[in-house]
C-alpha cells in the first residue's frame, strides 16, 4: 500500500504547485509556443471502493465476499493542430497517462495489479474540405456502466472508429470501421467482449423522390462472461446485406427491398433472405389499387423454411375521415426439420373499415375494424415443426416474460437480439406452461431491456395433415379529449378455428381490452384492462402507470414514476396446475435533483421493484446519491451506489463509493 499512498500525496502536492505554474506558463508568455507543444489540461485522482456479496438461501451452497479497492491517478495533455495545412490533417489529442492500482480481496483469492495507463480521447480530420474527407477517433476510457436502473457496474472501455467515402456524385457513400473492447466488472459478474464492425452505405437519389439505398454491414464479436462462478464463451460472425428501392411513376409507385442475413456463433448458424415487393396505382384522386408480395426463406442448424406471400386489393378513402379496404391473399410454407416436413398452402379474404373525426378543438374520435377469413390445407410428415427466427417484443412494463406462438413445444433453438445470440445466462424457458414462456434477465452480455426485439427459433409437436379455416375480428375505438390530453380506449379481437381433424391443435381467443391515459404538465397515468379467453391460454391483467415531474422549488426538482400490474391465470389456463394462479409486479422510482448554483449540483435517486408468482419470485433495490462540485478550476465528483437483489433461491448485494478529484489549467 506504499505506492498509492506515495502517489495520493505527490498529486496532492502537485495541485497547489500546478496552479502556481498556470500563472506565468509559457504559453501566457509565448502565445507561438502554444501551438507546437501539448498544454497541461488537468491532473485527476480517481478513488473507488467497492464490496459485493453472492450467496445462496439453500443449506449446502458456499456464499462469496469481495472487495475491491482501485486508485488511479493521471495527466491530461491536450494539443490541438494541424499537419502542413488544417484542410489536410487537422487533429484533437487529449492523452491521460497515468498510474493504476487495483487491489481485489475475496472467498478463497486474493489479486493486486499494478499498470501505467495511456487513457484519453484522440480524433482526427484528413482532407476535410474534399468530398472524401476521413475522420479517425480513439477513446479509452474508465467509467461506470448502468445496465438498467437496478444493475450497474465498473467498464474500462477502448473504441476505434475510422469514417471515410465520397460524398459527391451519382451514388454517394461512407464506409465505417469500428473496433471496441469492453471490460465490465459488476456483482458476481465479469464480462469481457470484442467487437469488429465495418457498416458500407451507398444511396442514389432520383428526381420525383426516387432513391436506391444499399447498406452493408459486416461484424465480428466475441464475449468471455462468468457470472455465478460459470464461465460461458460465445464468438459471433454476422453479415447484412439491405437493398432498399423506392421509384414514382406517373399513378403509380414501387417500393422493392432485398434484406439478407448470415450470422455464425458459436452455439448455432443460421442463414435469412427476405424479399419484398409492394406497388400502388391510383384509380382516381379516392381510390388506390395494391399489390404486394414477399418471399422470405431460413436455412440454419435447426431445420429450412421457405415461405411466400401474396395479397391485392383496392382500398378507398373519403375525405379524411373515412378509409376502406378489402383484398384477396395467400401464402405457401415449406419447412423442414431432421426427420419431419410441414407443407400448407393458405388462402383468404380480408377487409377493413377505419373512421377518425375531429370534435371541434376539444377532441377526436376514432374507431375501425378488420376482418379476415382464411383456409389452410397442409401436409405432415413425422412429429415435429421447426418454427424459424419468429419476432417478439419484450414488454415495455412488467416482467421481461414473452409467450411463444406455438403450443405443444419440445425445445428452444436459438434465442437472438440484432441477430447474436443471447447467451443461456440471459434467459430461461417457463415449460409449465403450454405455449411455453421465456424469462429474461438484464445484465447479460447483450443487455436484454424492454421494448427490445428479439427473434426464436423452436420445435413443437406438429399438427397432423389437414384442413382447418381462420376467422379473425379486430376492432377499436378511442375517443381524445382535454386538446388530446386524455384518451379512453377499447379494442375487441377474436380468433375462430374450424379444423377438420379433432387432433389438430389451434387456439380460439377472444380478447377485450380497455384503458385510459391523461398526459397534463409534468404529470401521467395509464390504466390497461385485458381479459383474454383462450382455448389454450386465459388470463386477465390490470396494470398502471403513474409519474410526476415538477420544479418543486427555485434549484430543486422531484420525479417519481410508479407502475403496478396483476396478471390472473384461471385453473387450467396453459399451465400445469389445476390451481389459480396469480402474478404481480411493482417498479417504483424516485428521483431528486437540486442544483443551488452552477457550481455544485447534487442527484439521488432510489427504486424498487418487485415480482412474484408463476415460480419466479425476485425483490430488487437501488439507492444511489452524487455531487459535483466545482471550485475554481477544482472538481469533485462523489457517488455512493447501493444494489441489492433477492431472488427465489440466491441473493445478491453490491456497494460502491467513489470519489474523483481533477484540477483544471
Amino acid at each position: 500500500m506504499q505506492h498509492p499512498m506515495m502517489l495520493l500525496a505527490l498529486v496532492a502536492g502537485a495541485m497547489p504547485a500546478a496552479a502556481q505554474y498556470a500563472n506565468w506558463s509559457l504559453e501566457q508568455q509565448d502565445p507561438i509556443w502554444s501551438e507546437f507543444v501539448p498544454r497541461l489540461e488537468y491532473i485527476k485522482l480517481d478513488l473507488e471502493g467497492e464490496r459485493s456479496s453472492y450467496s445462496f438461501n439453500q443449506a449446502g451452497h458456499a456464499s462469496q465476499d469481495n472487495q475491491r479497492l482501485y486508485l488511479s491517478t493521471g495527466v491530461g495533455l491536450g494539443w490541438n493542430y494541424f499537419i502542413y495545412h488544417p484542410d489536410l490533417f487537422s487533429f484533437s489529442i487529449l492523452a491521460e497517462p497515468g498510474y493504476q492500482y487495483q487491489i481485489i480481496n475475496g472467498s478463497g483469492f486474493s489479486s493486486r495489479q499494478e499498470n501505467v495507463l495511456l487513457n484519453g480521447l484522440f480524433t482526427g480530420t484528413i482532407l476535410r474540405e474534399k468530398p472524401y474527407e476521413t475522420t479517425i477517433s480513439y477513446s479509452r476510457a474508465h467509467d461506470d456502466y448502468h445496465y438498467d436502473f437496478f444493475d450497474s457496474a465498473v467498464a474500462d472501455s477502448e473504441t476505434l472508429d475510422v469514417t471515410t467515402g465520397y460524398r459527391e456524385g451519382a451514388v454517394p457513400f461512407t464506409i465505417t470501421f469500428e473496433k471496441s473492447s469492453t471490460d465490465i466488472t459488476g456483482v458476481n459478474r465479469d464480462t469481457v467482449s470484442d467487437q469488429l464492425t465495418t457498416t458500407l452505405r451507398a444511396r442514389n437519389e432520383r428526381g420525383k423522390d426516387d432513391y436506391t439505398d444499399l447498406n452493408y454491414q459486416f461484424s465480428q464479436s466475441s464475449y468471455d462472461s462468468t457470472f455465478n462462478s460459470i464461465s460461458s464463451t460465445s464468438e459471433d460472425t454476422y453479415q447484412r446485406i439491405s437493398l432498399v428501392d423506392h421509384e414514382r411513376f406517373y399513378r403509380s409507385t414501387l417500393y422493392s427491398s432485398l434484406l439478407y442475413y448470415d450470422a455464425s456463433s458459436t452455439r448455432s448458424d443460421s442463414q435469412n433472405l427476405n424479399l419484398s415487393l409492394a406497388y400502388r396505382y391510383k384509380l382516381s384522386p379516392s381510390l388506390e389499387s395494391f399489390c404486394n408480395y414477399s418471399l422470405s426463406t431460413f436455412s440454419g442448424s435447426g431445420g429450412e423454411s421457405v415461405q411466400h406471400f401474396g395479397t391485392a386489393g383496392i382500398s378507398h378513402q373519403l375525405y379524411e375521415s373515412l378509409s376502406t379496404s378489402i383484398n384477396v391473399h395467400g401464402s405457401t410454407l415449406d419447412s423442414s426439420s431432421p426427420g419431419s416436413t410441414f407443407d400448407s398452402t393458405t388462402y383468404g379474404v380480408g377487409g377493413s373499415v377505419d373512421y377518425s373525426k375531429k370534435l371541434g378543438t376539444w377532441g377526436r374520435l376514432s374507431m375501425g375494424n378488420s376482418v379476415t377469413y382464411d383456409l389452410t390445407g397442409q401436409t405432415v410428415t413425422g412429429d415435429t415443426l421447426f418454427v424459424a427466427d419468429e419476432s417478439y417484443t419484450v414488454p415495455l412494463t412488467g416482467p421481461l416474460i414473452i409467450r411463444l406462438n406455438q403450443p405443444r413445444d419440445i425445445s428452444i433453438v436459438s434465442v437472438k437480439k440484432n441477430n447474436i445470440e443471447l447467451d443461456p445466462s440471459e434467459w430461461s424457458a417457463i415449460q409449465t406452461s403450454d405455449p411455453w414462456q421465456i424469462q429474461f434477465f438484464s445484465a447479460g452480455p447483450n443487455n436484454v431491456q424492454p421494448g427490445d426485439a428479439v427473434t426464436v427459433s423452436y420445435n413443437v409437436t406438429s399438427n397432423p395433415s389437414g384442413t382447418y379455416e381462420v376467422f379473425n375480428d379486430n376492432a377499436h375505438i378511442s375517443l381524445q379529449f382535454w386538446h388530446e390530453r386524455a384518451e379512453v380506449y377499447g379494442t375487441y379481437n377474436l380468433t375462430e378455428n374450424y379444423t377438420s381433424s379433432s387432433n389438430i391443435l389451434l387456439e380460439n381467443v377472444e380478447q377485450l381490452e380497455a384503458g385510459a391515459r391523461l398526459n397534463w404538465g409534468g404529470f401521467h397515468a395509464l390504466a390497461r384492462y385485458t381479459d383474454q379467453h383462450s382455448t389454450l391460454y386465459s388470463y386477465q391483467s390490470i396494470s398502471f402507470s403513474e409519474g410526476y415531474n415538477r420544479q418543486i422549488a427555485q434549484h430543486s426538482t422531484l420525479g417519481v414514476e410508479f407502475s403496478q400490474q396483476w396478471n390472473i391465470y384461471p385453473p387450467g389456463s396453459g399451465t400445469s396446475t389445476n390451481q389459480t394462479q396469480v402474478s404481480t409486479f411493482y417498479n417504483y422510482t424516485l428521483r431528486y435533483e437540486w442544483r443551488p448554483s452552477s457550481s455544485i449540483n447534487c442527484h439521488a435517486e432510489v427504486g424498487y421493484q418487485q415480482q412474484s408468482g408463476l415460480g419466479y419470485d425476485q425483490d430488487r433495490i437501488a439507492a444511489r446519491a452524487y455531487v459535483n462540485w466545482q471550485v475554481g478550476k477544482l472538481e469533485f465528483h462523489f457517488g455512493v451506489e447501493h444494489e441489492q437483489d433477492f431472488y427465489t433461491a440466491e441473493k445478491r448485494e453490491d456497494d460502491l463509493v467513489f470519489l474523483r478529484m481533477r484540477r483544471n489549467f
